[in-house]
């Protein structure tokens, strides 16, 4: 049985469920702040996955209480998988669009074992998916096929297969991680489409939002990595629509010569960034007939509401930053990506009179297009309408973007942009990257946390991989104040000697650390790991070896990875490229000052998810001249579940204490042991 359950929502409703089967509908609701809708898609979600496990289903009784089988509770006590890995399972959605990128994407001849192996899937939910796609496929009139020869591919118009690409790049955004997925998929370093991005936006003179800038950077890279597949077989797909456009003209200077391989690559890029949502642009000759338009819905929408609009001119210029991408993506039919408007003001009478005065009055930019206007694009019109008959655009703060810079290599580096994304919700990151890929795009960002100093003019925050919950309210007590975000200081201050005056407090420095965590909004950084397996599931007894004897580098490395080759866990090719990685001397895998993590990416040779441990009694010398006295070589095969475990291992690398015990241990019971305790005392906290 997979021992699979679905997302993180579903897995708390089933483990809550499984504890307290006498639990009512309502009271779960309230519980989690769920609708009704959401928690019976959940139960629907949740059955969907016990019957992949040949399990019996849930039920829900006419009280509104579940019926929870039995069969279905010694599951998830004997299955402890099946409780934490929720956090990194890919429901139907996202596999299906993984799999539509895949195939729209890729160079290779692919079979059905590149699909297994990139959604980590079994054949039969792999085989379900594929009859989901190509139910799809064929309400957009395309096919997918199979041939021997040619292995997977979509056949249709290629003008069809690039919308399906947006609109499929815009769905696995909606995932926490979506851009680490995507970016999987291609050959291109993602910091050059970063700076790509950038560079079209200056040039421009536009500001992109926050989630547009974001969904160019990765439907772009897409895009590219099409261009570059020799999948694409009419070259001439979108020639001489928008050559006119200033867009085009940059955009086409600034490629990259190998990224494109005709005119309608350079357009069909160039009618994305048209139809990305902006927050302030510039005017252009190219817009008169937008501005015409724009002008008459003005008037329209006077005569509608019996509004007078001052300073017109003004306010035309504010609202055509917003309505010149929506007339692109009306006019070539281009998906709009979620804007979420409907959840903001469901049930607000204004904009809904709003809305309908806007769809009374948009005649002359439906005819501009030749379309009428959907539904979502009145919506998000009467929206930013709303906004710029109140307060001017300009006046909309656009979030800080920064990177992150570790070290300590990939899955450090992917724990600290997980914590921070949690930590700063008011910042917008873009990326985690190398040191040198960072110096070489600096400009791109307004800040960098990182481990190590750089040269760069950046805002820089020096900061360790794995932070205790008092160091990452501190920096984001920090970084908010420099900012200007929130005015902390003051208020906590004020507090505190107000609560002096009248009250006894019994403890000062919790009371400012609370209030401290309440003014900044803090977010808790153990929501995203709470439910994954800690370290006790990767580093194994068997896995675990105390070394008397003076070794080599090279030596200790082996003698460390032996047991996972043994067990199937790595092959020799991981054994290979970690030893080619760890002899240079920039290498930085190390965890505090004796603990060296050696490892790779899955397609190096990992077969299983374990770490392995080995002591040395006596410590020998890395490459980078670190003395290392504990190399624990991890293999992770699923690549997001086991950020709790590297916390873990992170917080004993960095225990001076436990330290000196492991290094001192006889046997590797007693490291067990060791390593037990850490584990508990770090739960304890």
């Amino acid at each position: 049985m997979g021992g699979e359950f679905v997302n993180k929502r579903d897995l708390i409703v089933l483990t809550e469920l499984v504890q307290h089967p006498d639990l009512k509908s309502a009271e779960l609701e309230k519980s989690f702040d769920l609708t009704r809708r959401q928690l019976s898609y959940s139960v629907k979600n949740i059955n969907s996955q016990l019957l992949n496990n040949h399990l019996p289903l849930i039920s829900r009784t006419s009280i509104g209480t579940f019926v929870i089988p039995r069969e279905v509770k010694t599951f998830f006590i004997d299955h402890p998988q099946s409780r934490t890995s929720g956090y990194v399972y890919h429901d139907a959605e996202q596999r299906r669009s993984l799999i539509v990128l895949l195939i729209l994407t890729s160079s290779k001849i692919l079979s059905l074992a590149h699909i297994l192996n990139l959604v980590n899937a079994s054949k039969t939910t792999v085989a379900n998916d594929l009859k989901n796609i190509r139910s799809v496929l064929g309400e957009k009139n395309l096919v997918l096929a199979y041939t021997r020869q040619l292995g997977y591919f979509i056949r249709g118009e290629e003008l069809s297969q690039r919308i399906l690409i947006n609109q499929a790049v815009s769905d696995l955004l909606q995932y926490l991680d979506g851009r680490i997925l995507i970016a999987r998929l291609a050959d291109l370093n993602i910091e050059r489409l970063i700076h790509f991005v950038h560079q079209v936006e200056s040039k421009v003179g536009v500001s992109y939002s926050d989630d547009a800038f974001n969904y160019l950077v990765y439907v772009s890279l897409m895009h590219i990595t099409r261009n570059r597949s020799q999948r694409v077989s009419n070259p001439k797909y979108f020639f001489n629509q928008i050559a006119d456009t200033c867009e085009f003209q940059i955009i086409r200077d600034i490629l990259d010569p190998n990224w494109v391989f005709d005119q309608s690559d350079v357009e069909w890029l160039s009618i994305i960034f048209l139809s990305a949502n902006t927050i302030k642009g510039d005017f252009s000759l190219s817009d008169i007939a937008i501005l015409k338009a724009t002008q008459e819905m003005i008037a329209n929408f006077e005569k509608q509401t019996l509004l007078e609009i001052h300073d017109k001119l003004d306010f035309e210029k504010r609202l055509l930053a917003h309505l010149r991408p929506a007339v692109y993506r009306v006019k070539y039919k281009l998906h709009l990506n979620e804007i979420g408007i409907s959840q903001v003001m469901p049930n607000d009478p204004q904009h809904k009179v709003l809305a309908s005065a806007i769809r009374k009055s948009i005649l002359p930019l439906e005819e501009l297009t030749g379309r009428p206007f959907p539904d979502e694009e009145i919506d998000l019109i009467a929206f930013y309408f709303g906004g710029d008959l109140v307060q001017p655009s300009d006046a909309v703060p656009i979030k800080q973007r920064a990177a992150v810079v570790c070290t300590n290599g990939v899955i450090a580096a992917k724990l600290m942009f997980e914590n921070l994304i949690s930590l700063f919700p008011e910042i917008s990151f873009l990326s985690a990257t190398s040191a040198r890929e960072f110096e070489s795009f600096s400009n791109d960002y307004d800040l960098v946390f990182t481990t190590v100093p750089l040269n760069t003019d950046a805002k820089q925050y020096i900061i360790q991989p794995v932070m205790s919950s008092n160091s990452a309210l501190q920096l984001r007590y920090q970084v908010l104040n420099d900012l200007g975000i929130h005015d902390t200081t003051i208020t906590v201050d004020k507090i505190l000697r107000l609560a002096r005056k009248y009250t006894q407090i019994l403890d000062i420095e919790g009371l400012e650390t609370d209030l401290k965590k309440m003014f900044s909004g803090q977010r808790s950084l153990r929501e995203n790991i709470e439910l994954l397996p800690n370290l006790s599931e990767y580093i194994h007894p068997n896995l675990i070896q105390v070394a008397n004897e003076d070794l080599t580098w090279d030596q200790a490395v082996r003698m460390a990875t032996q047991p996972l080759i043994d067990k199937d866990i790595v092959t020799e090719k991981y054994l290979q490229v970690i030893l080619s990685n760890t002899a240079s001397t920039k290498n930085y895998s190390f965890l505090g000052s004796q603990m060296a993590i050696p490892h790779t990416t899955p397609e190096n040779g990992v077969l299983k998810d374990a770490f392995g441990f080995l002591v040395l009694r006596k410590p020998t010398i890395f490459p980078n001249g670190q003395q290392i006295s504990v190399i624990a070589p991890i293999a992770i095969k699923n690549t997001t579940k086991h950020l709790r475990a590297i916390e873990q291992l992170a917080a004993l690398g960095t225990d001076r204490q436990a330290m000196t015990q492991i290094v001192s241990a006889k046997d590797p019971q007693v490291v067990t042991n060791l390593i037990q305790a850490s584990i508990k005392r770090g739960e304890g906290k």
